[in-house]
């Protein structure tokens, strides 16, 4: 009942449009835009035949008109163009081939009732059109009468298209009865199809497929093509692919019908990143070629083009069957989690071009490809892969028996890498290249059977590796292939659980270029070679911290290893260059093999057998430490025909050189020392010249044992002499370590050098304490308090009463020894606990670290710890001179002025001066400045006398090293030639050893003298001593003398002296009153306990000896401020 409202002929049409841009062209741009829109509308009515409206009534017999439309779709007109406005309409048996909204409300909805069909045979153009619409729920059985189909801007949902001619009898296999006609153009454009299946097939036509919205829906395209030549376009574009749906492109075509397929930004909407695994409901994406059957006809150009460009989608797939020859393909900027690629029976076209596989810029997590080029062996057909700036997880790439491939990879980053194939093309644009890549996991399989006539090559430049493993196989080539690998690095940057090797080559009948190429931190070893029949160039290769270097296992070869580093490798069996097999030709040339460490030949071991080894030029170096318990320390092991020339080797340190050399074997050793032997320095061999090859005797303050560093004793210090033996020496006190040590690691307090005697980088020597301190620490501030202490010290001397001397003769004697008798480290804790309990009784874990005034040298250190008694001496005696000079000047001025008479009268008042003098001193009154001058400068002298004597013996007092001629035993870097030395010897030998003598013969120039000053320096000499032992000052002095050079030599000299002194001390006993006798007989017990505790240190706990200690030295001193106090009180009471 449908009507024809409205038919507006075409040549109509045209003169209305024609008319329409004459007049445009005289109005304004305004009036323009308003007439194209009317244009427009006229456009759209001239484009629809019956018009329809679902929410009026019921249809008259007139309706079809856009005044008055019809309400239902009726079977009369569903063979006609159809304006649809909204609502809803059902149809059975047919669905309209034409229709479209008219743009009012919301889009028409098309429900099916039953199974219907598509009808295109009353149209002319054998069109089918849906534009606008929306169709639910319909199952359309096809057919071949709708040879250009359109559908845009449409939803299908819960509908199913599908030809009623063809079938799927298998997966992703369609049957197609003959005779079908197919359709020329299908464009899906725009379109949501949601819960829809699609079944189409068509021929020559373009194929679009774009802006679609597919959610859950399956769509199967089936392109055959009926031409013999030509082109032909298929489109997949900015589609939107939701889950569980799935697009299949299945395309036939002749030979010399060129088919480009374009795949571009299309994205399923899960995605997010590549990352596997998949979703279950992941969207995928399958295209299959395939060559009509009995075409076979040879070609010149390639038949199919595959275009992928910015898609994101989770799965693609590409199978290529019969063909002939591999498609050109192109993948841009497309991240995709699967692809996998296929084409196979590719056929023999001689004159058809190489084909092109690009990949550039993709992010992709697993691709595999199997490509096949079957039996064509023509050299110009090839499969080149271009691999450039991707992001691949894995890529399994095979290429079958009898293919013909190449492959280049440049700036990708890969994973994994599995390439399988049967030949490396040898053309010069061919070769298989990588280059500037970061590949994980590399493995290739390269084997080859057939003849050919020229070299193939692999090259590898400026990558960076984990693991490659190469597997090439030609075992009937004419000329071997070649594998070239340069400039790379492989590191291990993994902590596998199993061991990795760097590089792992099997290798017949292919020659392997390793050059320029760096291998680090293997846990399987660096290179494993086997080869056959084969040449390997290792050429500027360094390899470090693996668990074995490099490993090579060849017959009938010729190996080649140069100019490199193969250092600080390890493992049970080998460790730098292992080589094994027969009938090999084996060149090694300037290489550095450095501390490589393996049971047996630890750098190079070769077991070859009938072969010739050429070494020359080597620089090897043994370690040490050697971790295995079970080895026989040899370093060079060759076994066979050899040549060494040129070549050096140096042990480790304490390892002898042994050399062991016959016709059929050569072995270097580095052996360690027996026990009571010793080697200093390393064993070596430079230029085929050995030195260092057998052990000496152990030097005295040294222990030897087996392959262990030389052991110095406690407190001894160890050095090299010229004939490089060892020279053991007593260190100075608490300059060296109280237990064994290395012989080269003697020092404490931050010290070094010869008998520890200068202080390390950035210390200096310091007062009251043999350590050295930190520079950082000093202050000159000090410099100010050393220099006023004199005049503290003179004040103190002139003020100090004569009194009974034997108080600060003892006391002074003990202060003095104390030191000669422990060392600075036990001082620096005794002083730290005694002024714990003095000053602060809470604070025990205070330690006294000493001063430092700047950086000073040892001679200058004691030039300034003579400055305060020097100085106090040098301003005592220039103010004695002063007095005298000034009572000089007084009597001459009173001998000028009042005559002889006068002078007369003088003398007559001396003595009678001298009279009240005596009765002043026996009545206790004061003396003269002249008399408490002289008698502190004496004073002075005595109490220092001790100090000067041990400072000049300190100064003096030389050790012989035959590596340094005579040096200062206290600091021995500086020798004993220095011009300094000759005057102090003069003064020591004009002053200091003749003092007690004249101590003596001062004492008998003085004796009997009435002089007020005389009797005070009588009193200071030997106002303590009894009647008959008025000499003991200078028994003081003698023993001073020697105890302060013994103090150097020996404890056990010490003690002696001690108890000798103690002995005669009790036996003569000097002193006059019984406190001086009882107070000097405790200070002399007290210094004998210490040097028998001193000589028991080491079996003694430290911490029980050194509180001992502060108890001995507390015991004298508590005496003597007993001692004090009571002078104290006699001074109050004489004033």
């Amino acid at each position: 009942m449908g009507v024809v409202l409205f038919k507006t002929p075409a040549c109509s049409r045209d003169k209305h449009v024609t008319q329409m841009i004459q007049w445009s062209a005289t109005t304004d741009r305004g009036t323009t835009c308003r007439l194209l829109c009317l244009w427009l509308l006229l456009h759209l009515t001239s484009s629809c035949e019956i018009y329809v409206d679902g929410h009026n009534g019921i249809d008259s017999p007139s309706c079809g008109s856009l005044n008055s439309p019809c309400k239902t779709i009726t079977n009369n007109v569903k063979s006609l163009s159809l304006c649809l406005s909204s609502g809803e309409y059902e149809v059975r048996d047919t669905i309209p081939s034409q229709m479209q909204w008219t743009g009012a409300g919301e889009p028409p909805v098309v429900r099916c009732i039953g199974v219907v069909r598509s009808d295109c045979r009353h149209d002319s153009k054998h069109l089918l059109k849906w534009e606008n619409v929306t169709i639910r729920d319909c199952f359309v059985n096809w057919t071949a009468s709708c040879l250009d189909v359109q559908i845009t801007s449409s939803s299908l949902i819960d509908t199913h298209i599908y030809d009623s001619v063809s079938y799927i009898s298998s997966f992703h296999r369609l049957t197609i009865p003959k005779g079908i006609e197919k359709i020329d153009q299908l464009i899906i454009s725009h379109s949501h199809l949601h819960r829809t299946h699609i079944i189409l097939l068509t021929s020559d036509g373009p194929l679009r497929f774009d802006g679609n919205i597919i959610n859950a829906s399956r769509i199967y395209i089936f392109s055959e093509s009926r031409e013999t030549s030509g082109n032909r376009s298929i489109l997949i574009a900015d589609n939107s692919l939701h889950p569980n749906s799935f697009l299949y492109f299945s395309i036939t075509s002749h030979a010399r019908v060129i088919t480009i397929v374009d795949l571009i930004n299309n994205t399923d909407v899960l995605f997010e990143s590549i990352v596997e695994p998949i979703s279950p409901d992941a969207s995928s994406v399958y295209i299959e070629w395939d060559l009509l059957e009995g075409d076979e006809e040879l070609v010149d150009l390639n038949p199919i083009r595959l275009n992928l460009l910015e898609n994101r989608m989770f799965d693609f797939g590409w199978v290529c069957h019969r063909s002939p020859g591999v498609p050109h393909i192109n993948l841009t900027r497309n991240k995709i989690t699967s692809i996998n690629m296929s084409w196979t029976d590719a056929l023999e076209h001689p004159r058809l071009n190489s084909s092109l596989i690009t990949f550039d810029d993709n992010e992709v997590w697993t691709l595999k490809v199997v490509a096949d080029n079957g039996e064509g062996r023509v050299r110009g057909h090839i499969m080149l892969f271009v691999f450039q700036q991707n992001l691949i997880h894995e890529i399994f790439l095979h290429s079958p028996y009898l293919s013909h491939s190449a492959v280049d990879f440049r700036h990708n980053t890969i994973g994994n890498v599995v390439l399988s194939k049967s030949s490396i093309e040898g053309d010069e644009d061919y070769n298989d290249i990588f280059t500037k890549n970061l590949l994980g996991f590399v493995i290739f399989w390269y084997t080859y059977p057939s003849f050919q006539n020229n070299t193939n090559t692999l090259h590898m430049f400026n990558n960076e590796f984990f693991v490659i493993e190469l597997l090439v196989s030609f075992p009937s080539n004419r000329f071997p292939a070649q594998i070239v690998l340069k400039d790379n690095i492989w590191y291990n940057a993994f902590k596998p659980t199993q061991d990795a090797t760097g590089l792992r080559v099997t290798s017949f009948m292919c020659d392997v270029h390793l050059i320029n190429s760096t291998f680090q931190n293997y846990s399987g070893g660096a290179i494993n070679i086997y080869s056959e029949r084969s040449s390997v160039v290792i050429d500027s290769v360094s390899v470090s911290e693996c668990k074995g270097g490099i490993s090579i296992s060849s017959d009938i070869s010729n190996i080649h290893i140069s100019n490199s580093n193969i250092s600080r490798n390890s493992d049970r069996s080998e460790g730098g260059l292992s080589l094994y097999g027969s009938h090999n030709n084996v060149t090694i040339h300037n290489c550095m093999l450095f501390d490589n460490e393996s049971p047996h030949g630890s750098a190079i071991a070769s077991s070859m057998k009938m072969s010739h080894i050429d070494m020359k030029g080597m620089i090897v170096r043994a370690q040490k430490a050697i971790e295995h318990k079970i080895t026989d320390y040899s370093t060079v092991v060759i076994y066979g025909s050899h040549e060494a020339v040129n070549n050096s080797m140096t042990c480790g340190e304490e390892r002898y050189m042994d050399v062991s050399e016959s016709t059929d074997s050569l072995m270097w050793s580095c052996r360690p020392c027996d026990n009571g032997m010793y080697i200093i320095g390393r064993g070596m061999m430079r230029e085929d010249k050995t030195s260092k090859t057998d052990c000496k005797p152990c030097s005295s303050g040294a222990e030897c044992q087996f392959g262990l560093t030389p052991q110095a004793k406690g407190r001894y210090w160890c050095g090299v002499t010229d004939r490089e033996e060892l020279q053991c020496l007593l260190c100075p006190s608490d300059y060296c370590k109280k237990e064994s040590h290395d012989w080269h690691n003697s020092c404490l307090g931050n010290r070094e050098g010869v008998l520890c005697g200068t202080c390390a980088a950035n210390y200096t020597l310091g007062f009251f304490t043999s350590s050295c301190l930190p520079t950082s620490e000093c202050k000159s501030q000090w410099m100010a308090l050393f220099c006023i202490i004199p005049i503290f010290y003179f004040i103190i001397l002139v003020l100090l009463p004569i009194g009974d001397g034997s108080i600060w003769k003892s006391t002074s004697y003990f202060i003095q020894t104390v030191p000669l008798l422990i060392g600075q480290g036990q001082r620096d804790q005794v002083i730290s606990i005694l002024a714990s309990i003095f000053l602060n009784p809470s604070a025990t874990t205070g330690l006294f670290r000493g001063v430092c005034i700047g950086q000073v040298d040892y001679v200058e250190m004691q030039m300034l710890s003579l400055y305060i008694p020097l100085a106090t001496l040098f301003v005592l005696s220039l103010a004695c001179v002063f007095l005298y000079i000034y009572q000089k000047v007084q009597e001459r001025y009173t001998i000028y002025n009042q005559g002889y008479s006068t002078l007369i009268m003088m003398e007559s008042a001396d003595n009678n001066g001298i009279e009240e003098e005596s009765r002043e001193n026996s009545t206790g009154e004061r003396r003269t400045l002249m008399s408490r001058c002289t008698a502190g400068l004496i004073t002075a002298f005595l109490l220092i006398y001790g100090g000067l004597v041990s400072t000049c013996l300190k100064l003096l007092f030389c050790v012989e090293l035959e590596s340094s001629g005579w040096v200062l035993y206290n600091a021995g870097n500086i020798s004993c030639d220095q011009p300094w030395r000759i005057p102090l010897i003069v003064l020591s030998g004009l002053f200091l050893i003749p003092s007690p003598l004249a101590l003596l013969f001062l004492r008998y120039k003085l004796k009997g003298t009435q002089t007020k000053v005389g009797r005070d320096v009588l009193t200071v000499i030997d106002g303590c001593y009894r009647e008959q032992t008025k000499y003991w000052e200078a028994v003081y002095m003698i023993p001073t003398v020697i105890r302060r050079y013994n103090s150097v030599r020996s404890a056990t000299v010490m003690r002696s002296l001690l108890v000798i002194s103690l002995a005669i001390h009790l036996q003569f006993s000097p002193f006059v009153t019984s406190r001086g006798h009882m107070l000097e007989t405790i200070c002399l017990l007290c210094l004998c306990g210490l040097t028998l505790l001193n000589g028991q240190v080491e079996d003694t706990d430290e911490r029980y000896y050194i509180i001992i200690q502060s108890g001995l030295l507390q015991a004298p001193t508590t005496f003597h401020l007993n001692k004090i106090k009571t002078a104290d009180t006699q001074i109050t009471d004489a004033l």
